[in-house]
């Protein structure tokens, strides 16, 4: 990434009380400016007005709404990303109105009040310059890119593990990268290193025999569903055991209401509800809440720089490794848009 984007939602009920959300915006860089007008143009003028029983039952007006003209175009995932910023918004909307934060809202009880982060986005050369410092500060997560050639992400993980020591718990992420034989290939060279899981090893597409094929051949457990889309599509998912890690992304599809089903469906299955996240600092927050609510294992948390993410979200939020769930209303506080006043690009 050479560019940093984000595309925020604010909803405000009829009584005032504003919600906050968040839209899938990092791929293409110029994609954020094309889901900005789906909720403006399309998504917005179905909802203004109109009362809704819940943020799920909005999300799902909006999908039945909007189906024929997402067939139309051919666009699910621009859809699905603008749907679920505003059905995110909805949720920290209900949650100020009632005046409670979004976990225990979500949770019918006192959720957790914090969660554990993994330090991701983390490559090779980023191993000395980062790992350390973050050890330092409490950190005992961290997932590592792979498939920059066999010898040298094998390096990269050895190198890891003489800083990190062995209590460090270390995922890695292909982003799809490999085949099947190719993945298995480097989990067998990696075999002794506790690896806790491998990420998206092959395409997110690839056939359920595929993702069987690995998991038989593969001493890491396998990790996926950030590019999954779909409640049937995450059953099929869990569906086997071959993945053991269960990964939505609240803002690419399906929002809270999807998220906290999938949790669910992960904990009756006996996987781990890890979300992916990679955005700016409302959509973190929300995540954060269903993984307290939810009693999920770890939220992602890129540790490169993001002024959307560190602008929102103090640093005390995140230290040590740890989100600390606020007690405030809704997701945490309302966000000082003075703060990305510079970054703002003006509408057409």
């Amino acid at each position: 990434m050479d560019r940093r984007p984000a595309l925020f939602v604010r909803l405000t009920d009829d009584c005032g009380v504003e919600g906050w959300g968040e839209v899938f915006s990092n791929w293409p860089v110029f994609g954020g400016k094309h889901r900005a007008q789906i909720i403006r143009e399309l998504l917005a003028p179905l909802v203004i007005g109109k009362s809704f029983e819940s943020p799920g039952d909005l999300a799902k007006m909006l999908v039945n709404a909007t189906q024929a003209i997402t067939i139309q175009c051919d666009e699910p995932g621009p859809f699905d990303q603008s749907i679920a910023g505003v059905e995110i918004a909805a949720w920290d909307c209900a949650a100020r109105r009632l005046e409670m934060p979004l976990a225990t809202l979500l949770s019918g009880k006192r959720a957790a009040q914090s969660c554990k982060l993994y330090a991701s986005g983390l490559t090779a050369d980023m191993v000395d310059s980062h790992v350390p410092s973050l050890l330092d500060r409490g950190w005992t997560g961290f997932k590592l890119k792979v498939g920059f050639g066999l010898t040298s992400d094998v390096a990269a993980i050895e190198r890891f593990r003489r800083i990190a020591g062995s209590d460090s718990v270390l995922m890695i992420d292909a982003n799809q990268r490999f085949d099947v034989d190719q993945a298995a290939e480097l989990a067998s060279a990696l075999r002794g290193l506790d690896v806790a899981w491998f990420e998206e090893p092959i395409s997110a597409v690839a056939p359920a025999s595929q993702w069987a094929m690995l998991a038989a051949q593969s001493s890491i457990p396998l990790a996926a569903g950030e590019n999954v889309r779909g409640h049937a599509a995450f059953d099929a998912l869990m569906d086997g055991g071959s993945i053991r890690f269960i990964q939505p992304d609240l803002i690419k599809w399906g929002g809270v209401s999807a998220a906290m089903a999938i949790a669910e469906r992960a904990r009756l299955s006996g996987l781990s509800f890890c979300p992916h996240y990679l955005g700016g600092g409302i959509g973190l927050r929300a995540t954060a809440h269903v993984v307290a609510a939810s009693s999920g294992d770890w939220l992602e948390f890129d540790v490169t720089d993001n002024p959307f993410r560190e602008a929102l979200v103090d640093a005390d939020e995140t230290s040590g490794g740890v989100f600390r769930i606020s007690e405030q209303a809704g997701h945490g506080a309302p966000p000082d848009m003075g703060r990305l006043a510079k970054y703002l690009i003006a509408s057409d």
